[in-house]
């Protein structure tokens, strides 16, 4: 067809276009239709696949941050009553004792470097400051219980006095011990 137009024979080249060529441009067209319906379908895979890959990704992202976010509120849960409330919480029990004449409490947590552990040594501080005050008044109570009030050692005295059989100190002075194989107490 184009050799006829270029020859200049129009008309011949029209009619060959309409009769010859039209089967071909038909044929043509149908092949390039089905390249395009082909194209078409496959690119409607193609998005039907990234839409339900975006969605798995979607889902796999949430179930992601939900788990993360899980773990981060354990974990602040873990540092906020495990590391800081429970140890705050055993110190105002250790110190209400302290408070109440208790010397005997055990002071946890003062080999901690925070916050925390600074309150622990406070506390191991007024506990040893309690200590210090009470010892002089428990060795006068100990020496007050041992030696006694005056009147005190003067019933011991007389008591022991009565009672022969008795092996207190008053009574051993004077050789009342009635079984010769005890020795008098001290």
């Amino acid at each position: 067809m184009f050799e006829l137009t270029v020859a200049g024979k129009m008309e011949e080249a029209f009619a060959y276009s309409r009769n010859v060529a039209a089967k071909h441009r038909q044929t043509a067209i149908a092949a390039v239709g089905q390249l395009i319906t082909i194209n078409a379908d496959a690119m409607r895979a193609a998005r039907d696949q990234s839409i339900a890959t975006a969605d798995a990704t979607r889902l796999l992202l949430v179930v992601g941050a939900i788990i993360g976010l899980l773990l981060a509120f354990a974990i602040l849960g873990w540092i906020a009553f495990g590391q800081i409330a429970q140890p705050l919480w055993r110190m105002t029990v250790e110190m209400t004792k302290l408070a109440g004449g208790d010397l005997e409490v055990s002071i946890v947590g003062a080999s901690r470097t925070d916050e925390v552990g600074g309150l622990a040594k406070s506390l191991a501080v007024f506990k040893d400051n309690a200590m210090t005050r009470a010892a002089p008044r428990s060795r006068a109570a100990r020496g007050a219980d041992s030696q006694g009030s005056p009147s005190a050692r003067r019933r011991r005295l007389h008591r022991d006095l009565r009672h022969p059989g008795l092996r207190g100190p008053a009574n051993a002075d004077r050789g009342f011990c009635r079984d010769a194989r005890h020795q008098p107490a001290a």
